[in-house]
């Protein structure tokens, strides 16, 4: 049922592909992909609720299905229920403590909902479990500029950029942020930077 399902999912046959993954659940109720792929079925069909119905009746079953807490988040989202994407991502880092990517989307949503140190301490949490990433220093950089505290967002960024000289991303919030600080002879080689990266970026293919 499962491959069947998934094969009217990838040909756009999104009735059959429901009814067959349906049945793949009820007949292994502990298969994290069955639930994922119904799920999937669900939110192109625009039944947002009930996709994220389906997540959460299947991670308390199955807590450790990481895609399903990614999903559960993204269908808050997609329902404008920040509160319960709040929810969604304080139980993916609850069951995954070391994830990188779970706590930085934990304090992205603290971070739109104006939460700044709630948000900070979320980045802070990523940042220890792999002092490597460059992405909880991004964050923590951006949090900063939208405290106004250039200063501190200028050492975030630059320690991003350090760790992650290949990407545009953090040389384009440094170029912003020397700006505001009045830094123009360092300003122009960030940008150019960027500059570079994202057109390298874009014409390098994905697959």
């Amino acid at each position: 049922m499962l491959e069947e399902g998934m094969n009217a999912l990838r040909t756009g046959d999104l009735e059959t592909a429901r009814s067959l993954l349906a049945q793949a659940v009820a007949s292994s109720p502990l298969d994290a992909a069955a639930y994922e792929a119904l799920a999937e079925v669900l939110s192109a069909q625009g039944r947002l609720e009930v996709a994220r119905d389906l997540c959460d009746t299947a991670l308390a079953q199955l807590p450790a299905a990481r895609y399903l807490h990614r999903k559960a988040v993204e269908l808050s989202i997609g329902l404008d229920d920040m509160a319960g994407a709040l929810r969604a991502a304080e139980r993916f880092v609850l069951a995954f403590e070391d994830d990188v990517d779970a706590w930085v989307l934990l304090g992205d949503l603290r971070l739109k909902s104006g939460k700044l140190d709630a948000a900070l301490r979320a980045f802070q949490h990523a940042r220890a479990c792999d002092e490597d990433d460059w992405m909880p220093w991004h964050r923590i950089g951006l949090l900063y500029e939208q405290r106004a505290d250039l200063r501190a967002s200028t050492v975030a960024l630059e320690n991003s950029v350090r760790l992650a000289p290949e990407n545009y991303r953090p040389f384009r919030s440094l170029a912003r942020v020397l700006k505001a600080l009045g830094k123009d002879a360092e300003v122009g080689t960030a940008f150019a930077t960027a500059r570079r990266l994202a057109r390298h970026e874009a014409e390098t293919p994905t697959h």
